[in-house]
């Protein structure tokens, strides 16, 4: 009884503790998991408006861009710039000048003199622009190459604009690029705009600039508001400075974040941190908007010079910046933790009851279980267990009654078994042995066939230097070269580890050379070999050698036998398919009526053999001296 009450205890206490355990180990991974997902949810959030911004505002450029190439726009800055270029440079200003001082007295928005500039075919066209696309452009205005405005929607400050920031942007000394033009709060519209500066180009020149201005407010900060509805951060767009551009209920530019986040948008790269801002922990996440970073083909930026909006940018970029506080992000996290520890109290008195009754229902078979265990691990494998009931005391009982049988089982065929291991080990050894040994015996037949190579060729060469005949030394001499070429090939086998394939660059480099070396005493020739890098087959590479030492033996007797220089060119190239040799000399070709068919020369004859062996092609042609063509069928 007092073992029960005992194992009864040290289970519930052991259940405590690894309830304990649980709760926190879950509490703190739940919330490190809670917040990864958070500041993964807020960074594709911040992706995501950055996102829509830039592709609102690359639209808005597109569409600018587009009916900016209107003819009624052309045909009003052709009329303009011939008006103006028929004056001197000196005259142009002045009259630019005039028409601005004149533009800024006209107070009247009736007055005839802008009646001109906001009535004309190029202002009404702007202006149903403004009609097709509502709430979405402020003023849109036309000015010359010259900077002078020639139409525009509304009464603006000035009409001269080439003195400006953002139309020397666009102008960009003549080569011309998109600048966006972030004017801050413009007093002339009372509200945040964004301008969209575009250089009209005809005929690879800049004839003028038109700008449209955008309303912040619609399209572009109704995402803010949409995600602000559906996510409880605070979204904002920002520059990079920290002052804030647009968030949801506050005024454009009248706040700034702190220099904690500022800090992170100065890297102007995508991210989520955990930041300690103003006291407390919050979850941030901040993405740049690509098209105001700046780029060869669009500019962004702005100045304070203007005389009609505050708060110009000074050359920083926009960001998307979502904020949640960590205790918001946690909060559900911390609810569930709650529920948690109430349901493990719960269950641990369940448990603790059921533990107490079943120590008491179990413990009496299984202390014998454990006395059959115990003899079976000192030894005793004939031991069993004797309980049958009909439950899984019953089902454990027969377990370990089998597991006995089989142990004995088991160990009775151990010696068996490590004498199959010993005699696979000494099998596996006799192997390696008899490998090793057919590795040895086949080197020494490769060694056996060089030397007997080496032998045909020294008998070759007496034979060569006792006769008189010259025709008979030839033919020697021929057939010296074309073991020599076989006896090459064995030696590369020999160097390699290899014996399937050999390198047809080392191979024909070797060969070529001793080749020619045997002619040198009698004439200079300069080699160019251009051979590929690629293994072939022993059986393929003998009857290539022996053609080459043939064409190259017949090009050093004759090609050049009446001279005492020479080049010839050596071409070996592979594909998936082909192997094409080419060889070119620059000697005295072929002789007139030369027919490859026709001719009865043993090396000719060799080499139409070699070539049917190769079921290859072989072409013999005049052609800067010899050129002749080998192609043979060759598959990996």
């Amino acid at each position: 009884m007092k073992l029960q009450y005992k194992t009864t205890g040290i289970m519930i206490l052991l259940g405590i503790v690894i309830l304990l355990f649980i709760t926190i180990v879950y509490s703190n991974l739940n919330q490190q998991i809670v917040i990864q997902k958070e500041l993964q949810n807020i960074e594709n959030i911040a992706k995501e408006i950055s996102h829509h911004m830039d592709t609102h505002i690359m639209a808005d450029i597109i569409t600018t861009v587009s009916f900016s190439s209107a003819p009624v726009i052309m045909d009003a800055l052709r009329n303009s710039n011939k008006e103006f270029e028929e004056l001197p440079p000196k005259e142009i200003r002045s009259k630019i000048d005039t028409l601005n001082n004149k533009w800024i007295e006209a107070e009247e928005i009736r007055d005839p003199f802008i009646q001109e500039y906001i009535k004309n075919p190029a202002a009404k066209f702007l202006g149903l622009q403004q009609i097709n696309f509502p709430k979405m452009y402020g003023e849109l205005f036309l000015t010359n190459r010259y900077g002078a405005m020639i139409a525009s929607t509304g009464k603006l400050t000035t009409l001269a604009h080439a003195h400006k920031y953002w139309w020397k942007a666009s102008y960009s000394n003549g080569k011309g690029r998109v600048f966006i033009d972030d004017r801050g709060f413009d007093t002339s519209v009372e509200g945040y705009v964004l301008g969209i500066v575009v250089p009209i180009i005809d005929k690879g020149e800049i004839i003028g600039i038109i700008k449209s201005n955008l309303n912040l407010d619609g399209p572009l900060t109704d995402v803010i508001d949409n995600y602000s509805s559906r996510h409880p951060g605070k979204i904002q767009i920002v520059r990079s400075n920290g002052l804030i551009v647009a968030e949801a209920g506050e005024v454009p530019l009248s706040n700034s974040l702190s220099e904690d986040i500022v800090k992170y948008l100065q890297t102007k790269e995508i991210g989520a941190e955990i930041i300690e801002s103003n006291g407390k922990e919050c979850l941030v996440s901040f993405s740049p908007i690509q098209s105001t970073l700046g780029s060869e083909k669009t500019g962004f930026g702005g100045k304070y010079e203007s005389l009609d909006h505050i708060q110009g940018n000074e050359g920083e970029a926009w960001h998307i910046v979502v904020t949640l506080d960590k205790e918001t992000a946690i909060h559900d996290a911390a609810r569930m933790n709650k529920l948690l520890i109430i349901a493990e109290l719960i269950f641990l008195a369940i448990t603790s009851l059921l533990a107490l009754f079943f120590a008491r229902w179990i413990a009496g078979p299984l202390v014998k279980l454990s006395i059959i265990a115990k003899k079976i691990g000192e030894g005793d494998l004939h031991a069993r267990a004797k309980i049958t009931t009909k439950d899984e005391i019953g089902d454990l009982s027969q377990s370990v009654n089998s597991m006995a049988e089989n142990l004995e089982k088991t160990l009775t065929s151990r010696d068996e078994l490590v004498r199959e291991i010993e005699l696979r080990k000494a099998a596996e050894k006799e192997i390696k042995y008899q490998l090793k040994e057919k590795e040895t015996i086949l080197k020494e037949v490769h060694h056996r066939i060089k030397n007997n190579f080496a032998s045909i060729v020294s008998l070759l060469s007496l034979q060569a230097q006792s006769t008189s005949t010259i025709e008979v030394q030839s033919a020697l001499n021929d057939a010296i070269g074309r073991v020599d070429s076989m006896q090459v090939l064995y030696e590369k086998l020999l160097l390699s580890d290899n014996f399937q394939t050999t390198s047809v660059k080392e191979y024909l480099d070797n060969l070529i050379t001793d080749i020619v070396n045997l002619f040198l005493d009698n004439i200079d020739i300069a080699v160019d070999k251009q051979i590929d890098d690629f293994q072939l087959d022993p059986k393929l590479l003998v009857p290539v050698g022996i053609i080459v030492n043939e064409l190259l033996t017949n090009i050093m007797k004759y090609a050049f036998s009446d001279r005492t220089s020479g080049s010839i060119e050596i071409i070996v190239k592979e594909n998936q398919k082909n192997i094409i040799l080419i060889i070119q000399d620059n000697g005295k070709g072929l002789p007139e009526g030369f027919d490859l068919d026709i001719q009865e020369g043993f090396g000719l004859m060799l080499i139409r053999m070699l070539c049917e062996q190769l079921k290859g092609n072989f072409i013999i042609e005049n052609k800067n001296g010899t050129r002749c063509t080998l192609e043979f069928p060759y598959e990996r």
